[in-house]
């Protein structure tokens, strides 16, 4: 997926924005949110629908960039697709394993078993 350069810049403020939690300004994030799903960068999800989630909820727990699968797309073993392209971004058909006092986890896929690189 390519960002331009403005997308890009209102998605750095939003992260910049909500890196102040607890002290976030709510209204700010909500006017980001509401400019890139206006412009089609954030949109829902079939999952997203079903369970009434909205790209705020997205962002509060997934982070920024949740709609983009591109750092997630196969499986770096056995080459399948682990995106749950029924479900949307970020579902993947794989299991997040986050071990204790480590940063990030690891990606373990269904189809080979194997554990992909470090996610974070």
């Amino acid at each position: 997926m390519t960002i331009n350069k403005e997308t890009e810049l209102k998605l750095q403020k939003l992260r910049e924005e909500s890196r102040k939690f607890p002290n976030s300004d709510k209204q700010i994030m909500q006017n980001l949110v509401d400019e890139l799903f206006e412009e089609g960068t954030y949109y829902i999800t079939p999952d997203m629908q079903e369970s009434g989630k909205t790209p705020m909820y997205m962002v509060n727990h997934y982070g920024v960039y949740w709609f983009n699968w591109d750092n997630i797309a196969d499986c770096e073993w056995c080459g399948k697709d682990i995106r749950d392209i029924e479900k949307g971004p970020p579902n993947t058909k794989s299991i997040y394993v986050k071990r204790l006092g480590v940063d990030g986890g690891q990606l373990i896929c269904f189809d080979c078993e194997s554990e992909m690189k470090k996610r974070s």
